[in-house]
């Protein structure tokens, strides 16, 4: 099992870890992850993003 403190559930299959989060876009509603150089942006559902808030 994955530690609370550095990992958030998104969706049935889609974890983030919290260390690597680089951008939060609340108009979008999405999360950018950087990691080894290369950016993803995702798309989270918005009661995530008050979760994120918390944090």
């Amino acid at each position: 099992m994955l530690p609370e403190s550095r990992f958030i559930r998104i969706g049935r299959s889609l974890i983030l870890n919290l260390e690597h989060i680089w951008q939060l876009d609340r108009r979008q509603s999405t999360v950018t992850m950087l990691y080894l150089g290369e950016s993803v942006t995702v798309k989270i559902p918005r009661n995530h993003l008050r979760e994120l808030d918390m944090i």
